[in-house]
């Protein structure tokens, strides 16, 4: 891995349009159980965004894990694994990646049937050293900017700052460490509990037109990634956390919502999310340890 090469990404631009859909937003209702009651000029739930603004990356163009080719938007990251002599080898298998957590500003409320624009920006580019190998870790900060026809004052509708990791490929670590776990706080004042399988992961893929494979490719989650069985997406949990206050706390507006990966969700295990009036909020898995904490600000 050439730091000095992948820090020229840093300051990077990418800038996609879209029209918030109302069909879309309402299969996200069905994927939830939920009737498909919303309408244009609706506002779009906190996190659905992630449902828009989605290149139409060709199948050529991913890679084996099912992500975009690195070296585009993304930085060209890798890892080098000593064969033993004088060189380095490049490891032939790409990456892995998670995503690591982020934060939301909420500035303008985003409307079902609105023209929007995002602008997606290279923040930092920082490689790392930890238990479970070299780490790579990405933020790249996201603007949401709606276009006023009545108007020639376009607003930003949010600002997402997004810290995706890369982690070293299996077969250059060997066996992978198992990382200890943290308790799930036990006492919450408001909960819900899912049960994940292959088509809610399946409709969620479709959704946000993520092709990761480890959504839905079993074989893959465990040759590949080491993980016993299909992942439960990262954005989904988030968007839950953040729908759990939506529900219990009607009456507030949410301005900011910071959120941190701990360990992933897996399918078929249950798993519960919970919040706490003051704007706590975290996801456990069927164990009891902690999947994803957070904070929401009112």
């Amino acid at each position: 891995m050439n730091n000095t090469d992948i820090q020229k990404w840093i300051g990077k631009e990418e800038i996609s349009t879209c029209v918030i859909a109302v069909e879309r937003a309402n299969l996200m209702q069905a994927t939830l159980n939920r009737q498909p009651t919303l309408s244009n000029g609706d506002n779009l739930p906190p996190a659905w965004h992630w449902l828009y603004f989605h290149d139409p990356v060709q199948g050529n163009a991913l890679g084996v894990e099912g992500h975009p080719q690195l070296g585009g938007f993304m930085p060209p990251i890798s890892f080098v694994a000593n064969d033993g002599n004088d060189g380095d080898n490049q490891c032939a298998d790409p990456p892995r990646r998670m995503w690591a957590g982020g934060r939301f500003v909420f500035e303008q409320p985003l409307r079902i049937g609105d023209h929007a624009t995002k602008r997606s920006t290279i923040k930092s580019i920082s490689p790392r050293e930890g238990r479970s190998g070299k780490l790579v870790f990405v933020v790249v900060e996201h603007e949401l900017i709606v276009e006023h026809e009545v108007s020639a004052n376009n607003q930003r509708c949010l600002l997402e700052e997004q810290t995706i990791v890369y982690r070293e490929p299996l077969q250059s670590r060997g066996v992978p460490v198992s990382p200890e776990l943290a308790p799930a706080p036990r006492r919450s004042d408001f909960s819900a509990q899912y049960q994940p399988d292959p088509m809610l992961l399946f409709r969620y893929s479709a959704l946000t037109f993520n092709t990761h494979r480890i959504h839905y490719d079993v074989d893959f989650c465990r040759e590949h990634e080491g993980y016993p069985n299909l992942v439960v997406h990262g954005p989904l949990t988030a968007t839950l956390l953040l729908d759990l206050f939506c529900q219990h706390c009607p009456e507030k507006q949410i301005s900011s919502f910071d959120y941190r990966g701990h360990s992933p969700l897996f399918n078929p295990r249950p798993f519960t999310i919970h919040g706490n009036k003051d704007g706590r909020a975290w996801a456990s898995n069927h164990a009891g340890e902690l999947a994803m904490s957070a904070h929401i600000s009112f």
